[in-house]
């Protein structure tokens, strides 16, 4: 294996290549993104050409307005489909700006152990693939799902306590999640709220 400086000036290398060959303004998430192609031991030709593929699908939600729009799609979500936990994340004065734009932007990658990170994006990469153009579409579903998921102990939680949790989350049943996420979407779309 690598050292530890050796990964990091290649991943800087990975960057760098990527910024000077796309329309990107560096964002410091990048680093968190490209770690799970890093953590797999992958050469940094084919970390770069990975790590190229993903910033291609999540294109929009890197803009701070297709973040923004992602947000506005999640609340209303969140409000309809777990309205107990919504109020109580506003009665505990939950400040979504220190865990959602993460959620929605980086794919839990910093939130979840890596082993959850690496099976969600499996998925995710597969999905893709049977059902071409979908861009992650069930991501936001995902995050419903974590909601819903840890919703008891949320519940049990301060404000402050909240906004930790949720930037720190514990292992989990990825299966479950992809199942739960799947069962909310079709609720969605089945209500006609999107």
């Amino acid at each position: 294996h690598q050292s530890d400086t050796t990964l990091t000036r290649s991943n800087e290398r990975v960057l760098l290549r990527f910024l000077n060959f796309h329309a990107f303004d560096f964002d410091p998430g990048m680093v968190d993104l490209l770690v799970p192609f890093t953590s797999l031991g992958y050469p940094e030709r084919d970390r770069f050409y990975c790590f190229q593929a993903l910033m291609r699908r999540i294109d929009a939600r890197m803009s701070d307005d297709g973040c923004r729009a992602l947000i506005f799609t999640f609340n209303t979500l969140f409000r309809h489909m777990l309205p107990e936990l919504y109020c109580y994340f506003e009665d505990e004065s939950v400040a979504q700006t220190k865990w959602l734009p993460s959620w929605i932007r980086f794919l839990l990658v910093r939130e979840l152990p890596m082993a959850c990170v690496l099976r969600l994006w499996d998925v995710y990469f597969a999905s893709e693939q049977r059902a071409a153009g979908t861009t992650f579409e069930l991501h936001m579903y995902v995050c419903l799902a974590v909601l819903q998921m840890f919703m008891e102990e949320l519940l049990e939680l301060d404000g402050g306590e909240i906004c930790w949790f949720l930037t720190h989350l514990p292992s989990l049943d990825v299966d479950n999640l992809i199942t739960s996420a799947r069962n909310i979407r079709d609720d969605v779309l089945g209500k006609g709220l999107i």
